[in-house]
């Protein structure tokens, strides 16, 4: 609501990339095709952890997704808040995948470093 997010939308985009992911493929058949998922922008930065609500749910639903489709996954987030992607990852997984184990080496979280003060 609110957030000026209407000025990026460009119409077609969704369609567009949703046409791009399905159609991936790898040109190594030993090796899936790998996937970057960026999310966690702190937007809440009043709070502790500062995470925004619907980005790690939403991530991993995208992961799952791509995993569904044969893809590797790297979900990549900010350190500030990888415990919540982290925790999110867990129960997406633990509920939608029979093998965690072998989830775990299809999904992969990496945090970055942040800044030492947001403003």
């Amino acid at each position: 609501g609110k957030r000026g997010m209407k000025n990026l939308v460009v119409p077609g985009d969704l369609l567009e990339s949703g046409k791009i992911f399905a159609r991936l493929q790898s040109k190594n058949p030993k090796s899936p095709p790998h996937v970057v998922i960026l999310s966690g922008f702190p937007c809440c930065v009043d709070h502790d952890p500062p995470t925004e609500t619907d980005g790690p749910p939403g991530a991993y639903s995208i992961a799952l997704a791509a995993v569904g489709l044969g893809y590797r996954v790297t979900v990549v987030t900010d350190a500030c808040n990888e415990k919540v992607f982290e925790a999110a990852r867990e129960a997406l997984l633990d509920g939608s995948l029979k093998n965690v184990e072998q989830a775990d080496g299809l999904v992969q979280l990496v945090a970055f470093p942040g800044e030492q003060n947001m403003s």
